[in-house]
């Protein structure tokens, strides 16, 4: 019985030590009162500059966040910590536990070793020698690819190397924005004869592989193919591809065709680019993620392109 007592008293002392404590850490130095979880509380925002016009997530499918730590000075590799899924709505946060010093915090959506592989094994490689790219598998056929978000912190600070400052008694916050590398391409047609055929979308492209330092997109990979087949519905067939990165400087063609027969094939980027001249204006591929592209057969069975409401009539024959 009295060691009952003896362990009730001392179990009460600490408690009543730890209460005073935290006590008098919140109301002497509230920022020394380090999260258990972490002194670093990482959060994810969507680029304002998309075209949702939206800071946060939900327009994208998160199934996990994967986040690397480099030191912002020799660039080695820190640590790396993977989060689950984003859940819309909600703030995406993440806790490190890391020395003061200066980093690199490197993020990759749905980052799973299956589809988006890294080159080399990151805890002994250097930032800059390190590359995500898509993994085809033993053919050139892509199926739907998850959503591929990028980001990388940088200090509104003068620091090392633009490294973010962490201090080990504090609780840091560290934002870091992310930006797509994915865009989806809706693609539809009208005005064709109705039959039960069944009609071919593809997407040919070779941009796989991206720098973790810069985001850099690195030239030169297997070209690989996005295939969806589809029938008519109401008279329309309408289907949707997802691809990586689409810029100025690229030339992913875009096919449709029915069994060996091609009804339009083109460079994906100047089908796009031809339709916003209509507008006056450039498509700027940076801010918009979301092309809706649709091929409209007259009664003579001649094309127009749509691109977002910007429309041409199509000429046979400008492959670029």
């Amino acid at each position: 019985m009295k060691k009952k007592y003896n362990f009730i008293i001392l179990r009460s002392v600490l408690i009543a030590i730890f209460v005073a404590g935290l006590s008098s850490c919140i109301k002497d130095d509230p920022e020394r009162c380090v999260d258990p979880r972490g002194n670093v509380r990482l959060t994810l925002s969507l680029d304002i500059n998309v075209s949702s016009r939206s800071s946060n997530l939900d327009r994208y499918q998160i199934n996990s966040v994967r986040v690397f730590v480099f030191d912002a000075v020799t660039n080695k590799y820190v640590s790396d910590n993977t989060g689950g899924p984003y859940t819309p709505g909600t703030e995406y946060e993440m806790y490190f536990s890391i020395p003061a010093g200066n980093y690199h915090f490197i993020v990759w959506t749905n980052q799973d070793d299956i589809i988006y592989k890294i080159n080399k094994d990151a805890t002994v490689s250097n930032m800059n020698d390190l590359e995500l790219y898509l993994d085809s598998g033993s053919g050139n056929l892509i199926s739907d690819i998850p959503d591929l978000l990028y980001g990388k912190s940088e200090s509104e600070d003068p620091v090392a190397n633009n490294g973010v400052k962490i201090e080990k008694y504090k609780n840091n916050h560290v934002q870091v924005v992310v930006k797509p590398d994915t865009y989806k391409i809706n693609l539809k047609v009208t005005g064709l004869p109705v039959t039960t055929d069944i009609y071919q979308f593809g997407i040919s492209d070779n941009n796989s592989h991206y720098g973790f330092a810069a985001n850099n997109l690195v030239e030169g990979m297997t070209t690989f193919q996005h295939v969806r087949t589809c029938t008519q519905s109401g008279g329309q067939l309408n289907t949707s591809i997802k691809v990586l990165r689409l810029t100025d400087n690229r030339s992913p063609i875009l096919s449709f065709k029915k069994d060996a027969h091609i009804l339009y094939q083109d460079n994906l980027i100047e089908t796009i680019k031809r339709a916003y001249l209509i507008s006056g204006d450039p498509v700027d591929f940076g801010e918009i993620y979301t092309y809706d592209i649709e091929f409209s057969y007259d009664t003579n069975m001649e094309m127009t392109v749509s691109v977002n409401g910007w429309e041409y009539k199509h000429i046979t024959g400008n492959l670029e």
